[in-house]
């Protein structure tokens, strides 16, 4: 098994154990010197931040629970998703993007952060 596996593998069972214990939490997997991913627990069991640092560029992934509710690639603004959940993943989205003018409807959401992905 590679070093990139390896990383996903232990990156998916510490998203399972926050998910189990909700418990804070920081845990980094660096698999090159050009590749490192950092999963942060912000606090409770739906919040969750994954930072992919690729080559010196950093891609920053919230997620409420399993979800992806927001991105930020390298320092341009953050792109959130209109909150269609409920209070809780609509607390997280307070804490991220505050103007709920400046969500992005699902569709336009998905797009930009399937372009981000390359999906």
């Amino acid at each position: 098994m590679n070093n990139l596996n390896k990383a996903k593998n232990a990156l998916n069972k510490d998203i399972s154990e926050i998910l189990y214990k909700g418990i804070k939490y920081v845990r980094h997997y660096k698999t090159s010197n050009s590749f490192q991913i950092t999963l942060k627990n912000l606090g409770t069991v739906n919040k969750n931040r994954i930072t992919m640092n690729i080559n010196g560029k950093a891609i920053n992934l919230w997620f409420s629970y399993e979800t992806i509710v927001a991105f930020e690639k390298d320092g341009e603004s953050i792109k959130c998703i209109q909150n269609q959940w409920g209070p809780t993943t609509g607390k997280l989205l307070n804490e991220i993007c505050p103007n709920k003018n400046d969500r992005l409807p699902e569709a336009e959401f998905a797009k930009k952060l399937n372009k981000l992905l390359l999906i």
